[in-house]
């Protein structure tokens, strides 16, 4: 019995040290704080939120995509992916690597191993109501290998939002004029 227990020991500390040290990884190249973390894996590509703002009926979100081998992502847009705001409203996107979605069209690119790439998704036409991003609903993004295809399919709840800062232009706005007359005896 203390054989096994000693024997079991030995075997699950490597493991913890590395599945922290696999974290730990992961962090670092996100780049990404442990308690502040909105990342999923699936089929060996791990998907991260940076943040998302709303501004004139119009979400952005940043994400960023990072995979430990080479391989093809390819970027299904429109009802493969959507967003809700807080409304409970959801929304087609454009989804884009690089820092600009603008188009519908599907996008692959090759992943490199260990390297970020950057994701961008836009929804247009928002409600005016909305104030905020209440989820990110991926149902479909394909990962095409040399012998397979595999699908990724993950939901992010309540990502962090970026604030906006309204600039308005400064008008000027004339001095009121004191109109004085002559004072007559």
């Amino acid at each position: 019995m203390r054989r096994t227990a000693i024997f079991i020991a030995l075997l699950c500390i490597p493991l913890t040290s590395c599945m922290k040290q696999t974290l730990q990884w992961r962090l670092n190249v996100f780049n990404i704080s442990d308690s502040n973390t909105m990342m999923q894996e699936d089929h060996g590509v791990a998907i991260s939120v940076k943040s998302c703002s709303l501004n004139a009926q119009v979400i952005n979100c940043s994400m960023i995509a990072l995979s430990k081998q080479e391989r093809t992502l390819n970027l299904l847009g429109g009802r493969h992916v959507t967003v809700q705001d807080d409304t409970g409203a959801s929304y087609p996107v454009f989804l884009a690597f690089g820092p600009y979605a603008k188009e519908r069209a599907q996008r692959p690119t090759k992943l490199r191993a260990n390297t970020p790439s950057l994701l961008s998704l836009q929804a247009e036409n928002i409600s005016r109501q909305a104030t905020k991003v209440r989820s990110i609903d991926v149902k479909r993004i394909a990962i095409i290998d040399t012998d397979a295809t595999e699908y990724i399919k993950m939901t992010f709840s309540n990502p962090p939002m970026r604030a906006i800062t309204y600039h308005q232009q400064a008008t000027a706005v004339p001095a009121p004029q004191v109109i004085q007359e002559p004072i007559s005896d």
